[in-house]
């Protein structure tokens, strides 16, 4: 983690955390499968501040949201910026590049936008590579800041030459800045035609998040929508067998969360790996439940989007029952 004045308060409030939760040093280390309790005890007694790998293996014992840590750290509500932040990605996503841009610029000048935070200086990172990547086309740029941001929390995930480290990704329990960090990177990549690479990223993250046992809020809001953009990578590689796989998971992680936004998209690349593998009736049908998924949730343009693609690329027809 970033150095600050804060730091050596880290330590403090893990010991009570962990004193409040009635654990011992060695069960808090998990044996010392997490760390050895001669560490434990230097990060709670000498200010030793911890990896951001550690901390978030401690916190996930203790039960504590990375949020939710900081918060009680740094004196501020975090929530707050992060529901600020979350409004401004969504913006991001529906393409109204003035709008976002404007919004970023207020979110840097609100009271709670302090940016000797770290997650808070990393998130507002993020958001600058998103806009010189998505708006202004400054590729390079953009990867600059992202491998600056991410090394803040995760200088590991990145070897010297900045590569990302995949084996390191898929192993590690990340934070929401990491993660979306790190797929903004692979976005990134293959708007430099980088694909392969990108691919790469993709399946280290879904491994990572399918392993987060960290929060649950993490996967409920990331592993949906990067299960959906892998699956896409792969029918862009034509690896049907792969694609078809991921969307299967995808699908029962969507289900099992309510996650009735996304199900169309999966659907819908689930019609085009079957297709691929040559089961046209079953293509068909997961056309037509993506279709009627797209139009229960009111979302007429990938309704009729899915429609045009299923004809025009398979010679699949839609009729509206």
């Amino acid at each position: 983690m970033e150095q600050n004045e804060n730091t050596s308060k880290i330590g403090l409030l893990i010991k009570q955390l962990r004193k409040q939760k009635n654990l011992s040093q060695r069960a808090l280390c998990r044996s010392e499968e997490i760390c050895t309790v001669r560490h434990l005890r230097k990060i709670e007694n000498k200010g030793v501040t911890p990896t951001q790998y550690v901390l978030n293996q401690l916190l996930s014992v203790l039960g504590v949201d990375v949020i939710e840590f900081q918060a009680m750290l740094y004196g501020t509500d975090l929530r707050q910026f992060n529901s600020d932040f979350d409004e401004l990605w969504e913006i991001g996503f529906s393409g109204d590049d003035e709008a976002y841009m404007q919004k970023l610029e207020e979110l840097k000048r609100k009271s709670h936008c302090d940016l000797s935070i770290p997650a808070i200086k990393q998130t507002i990172m993020l958001c600058d590579a998103n806009e010189l990547s998505k708006i202004h086309k400054d590729h390079d740029a953009g990867l600059n800041i992202l491998y600056k941001a991410l090394r803040i929390t995760a200088p590991n995930i990145l070897y010297k030459n900045n590569a990302v480290n995949y084996d390191k990704v898929s192993e590690r329990i990340l934070t929401m800045n990491e993660y979306r960090i790190i797929k903004l990177i692979a976005v990134v990549k293959t708007k430099l035609n980088q694909q392969q690479e990108a691919l790469n990223i993709g399946k280290a993250i879904v491994t990572s998040l399918e392993n987060n046992t960290s929060s649950f809020d993490i996967q409920r809001k990331l592993l949906p929508s990067n299960y959906f953009n892998l699956s896409y990578d792969l029918l862009d590689e034509e690896d049907y067998i792969s694609a078809l796989h991921v969307v299967d998971k995808a699908l029962k992680f969507c289900n099992d969360t309510n996650n009735y936004k996304i199900l169309g998209k999966l659907r819908y690349n689930k019609a085009r790996a079957l297709h691929g593998m040559g089961d046209i009736e079953q293509s068909r049908i997961f056309f037509v439940e993506s279709y009627n998924t797209f139009k229960i949730i009111r979302d007429h343009k990938n309704a009729e989007d899915t429609k045009k693609f299923a004809k025009e690329k398979y010679n699949i027809s839609i009729n509206d029952d």
